[in-house]
């Protein structure tokens, strides 16, 4: 790992993020063990360590937690894991940053996430349902920018709480920009359902080397790849 020039670990390992996956006690218990096995592996080799996960609506570091899943439990575990090891060490010098994050996209996801689902039924001109109309607040940052920009703050030995976001817009602006992207023949339908946009602050803004069609294309190429 020294000798590739790697200095930081990003854990996209996580599984069991949706659906009844989430109560898999065996399942989430194996994402603990990896964890695990990720801090001991950073502090041997003296690396960073990120846990990269999700959330779905707006919280704060003074929220408590009440877990009502195993996922949730081992998230919360996880957590408590990272403090107890690099916030309190002994030489003093660890970093702790927690990321919050909207949408994330990028190339190689097998996750299935919203972005990438949708960005895989438009290049396939498959109808394209969304629940909300479409005029909620949406933060899609593309994975080398993020990438980018937390190796920057461990660089700078930043820690606390950091929400990165690359722009603001509408969720109905990033999928028509998509759909004329692709060239895609795809309906697009909204719902009537109103989502309330999150007050977020950004504390920590990724500076993009993309501009936001070119990432669209990028990610699409690399999940046409992944279906051949």
């Amino acid at each position: 790992i020294k000798e590739e020039g790697i200095d930081t670990i990003v854990n996209l390992t996580w599984k069991g993020s949706y659906g009844d996956d989430r109560f898999d006690r065996e399942l989430q218990l194996s994402n603990l063990k990896n964890v695990e096995f990720l801090i001991k592996l950073s502090k041997d080799l003296n690396l960073g360590l990120i846990n990269f996960g999700t959330v779905s609506q707006l919280i704060t570091a003074a929220d408590g937690t009440t877990p009502v899943s195993e996922y949730g439990n081992a998230k919360r575990e996880v957590s408590r894991l990272l403090a107890r090891t690099f916030t309190n060490a002994s030489d003093n010098k660890g970093q702790s940053l927690e990321i919050i994050l909207g949408n994330v996209y990028g190339g190689e996801d097998l996750t299935n996430r919203f972005v990438s689902m949708a960005l895989s039924k438009l290049a396939n001109d498959e109808p394209l349902s969304i629940n909300s109309n479409g005029e909620q607040d949406f933060y899609p940052t593309f994975i080398k920018d993020f990438t980018e920009t937390v190796s920057s703050l461990i660089r700078k030995g930043e820690s606390g709480v950091y929400l990165l976001s690359r722009e603001v817009i509408p969720m109905k602006e990033f999928l028509t920009t998509a759909k004329k992207v692709l060239n895609s023949k795809s309906v697009i339908t909204f719902g009537k359902v109103i989502e309330t946009s999150p007050n977020w602050v950004h504390n920590e803004a990724v500076k993009s080397r993309f501009d936001l069609e070119e990432t669209i294309s990028l990610t699409t190429k690399s999940l046409q790849e992944q279906e051949r």
